[in-house]
C-alpha cells in the first residue's frame, strides 16, 4: 500500500514538475533544442540561490529573526509554491481545496481514493488540460501568423514558415545536410524566452538535419552573417505533443544569427 501511495505521490509531482519545465529546456540538443527537435541548454538557475537571486533585496527582510529551521522551511514552501504557481497556468488549480489537500497530505491523513481511482483522476485531469491548452494554442497560433503575414519585411514560404531579415548575410549558405554554428533566441508568443545561446554566451554548433524541421528549412534561406527572425508554425515545430518547455500547438519566434557553415 505504501509503494502504491508513494506512486501517486510521483504522479502529482510529476505533473506539476513537468508543466513547471517550461523555462528549463533547450532547443539544441536538448529536450527542446531545434536539434532533435529544438537549439540548446537552458540556463536557468534552481533552488533556493536561485529563488534569492531573481528577488528583490529587500526581500531578504522575510527571513529577518528567523531561526535557520525557519528559514529553511519558508524557502522550501517558496520554492514548492513557485512551481505549482507556474504550473497552475496550465493545470488551473483551486487553490484552496490544493491547500486543504497539502495540509492533509502534511498531516499523514489517510488519502480519500484507493491509489488507482488516484492515479486515473489525475491522469484524466491532466489529459483534459492539456486538450484545452493545444486548443487555446492553436487558435492563437493560426491568428498570429494571419496576422503577422502582412506586416511589412514578413515572408511565407510554401510550407508556412514565416521569416524577416534584419541583415542579410554574404558568406556560405548551408544545405539540409550542413553544420552550422549560431547564436539565437527562443520565445513563445507570449514573450516567454524558451532558450537562448546570447544569454548563455556561447554560440552553438548542429546539423541541420538534426532539427526541428522550421529551422532546417529556415537556416537554409540564411547566408554566414545573416540575422533573420523565423516565425515557425507548430507543425513545423512540436507540433500537438510540445515537449517540456513548449506547450502542444505552439509557434515559435527565433532570432537567429547564422555564425559559420561547415
Amino acid at each position: 500500500m505504501q509503494t502504491n501511495t508513494f506512486r501517486t505521490g510521483l504522479l502529482a509531482a510529476a505533473m506539476v514538475f513537468a508543466l513547471a519545465a517550461c523555462n528549463q529546456q533547450s532547443v539544441s540538443g536538448g529536450a527542446s533544442s531545434p536539434a532533435a527537435s529544438s537549439p540548446a541548454t537552458a540556463s536557468a538557475a534552481s533552488g533556493p540561490a536561485a529563488a534569492s537571486a531573481s528577488a528583490p533585496a529587500a526581500a531578504s527582510d522575510v527571513l529577518a529573526g528567523m531561526t535557520e529551521q525557519q528559514k529553511a522551511s519558508y524557502l522550501i514552501g517558496y520554492l514548492q509554491g513557485r512551481q505549482l504557481g507556474e504550473a497552475n497556468a496550465i493545470l488551473d488549480f483551486d487553490q484552496a481545496t490544493l491547500i486543504k489537500g497539502l495540509q492533509a497530505g502534511m498531516a499523514s491523513q489517510p488519502l480519500p481514493v484507493s491509489d488507482e481511482e488516484a492515479n486515473n483522476i489525475l491522469q484524466q485531469y491532466h489529459t483534459a488540460q492539456m486538450g484545452k491548452l493545444a486548443i487555446r494554442q492553436l487558435e492563437e497560433g493560426k491568428a498570429f501568423l494571419e496576422a503577422n503575414k502582412a506586416k511589412e519585411g514578413v515572408k511565407t514560404t510554401p510550407s508556412g514558415l514565416q521569416y524577416s531579415v534584419k541583415t542579410e548575410g554574404t558568406g556560405k549558405q548551408p544545405n539540409a545536410k550542413s553544420t552550422v554554428t549560431v547564436h539565437y533566441e527562443g520565445r513563445l508568443l507570449d514573450g516567454t524566452v524558451f532558450d537562448s545561446s546570447i544569454k548563455r554566451g556561447e554560440p552553438v554548433t548542429f546539423k541541420l538535419d538534426g532539427v526541428i524541421k522550421g529551422w532546417t528549412e529556415g537556416l537554409q534561406l540564411m547566408k554566414e552573417g545573416g540575422e533573420y527572425t523565423l516565425y515557425i508554425p507548430a507543425e513545423l515545430a512540436y507540433g500537438d505533443k510540445g515537449n517540456p518547455s513548449i506547450p502542444p500547438n505552439s509557434v515559435l519566434v527565433f532570432d537567429v544569427k547564422l555564425i559559420k557553415v561547415q
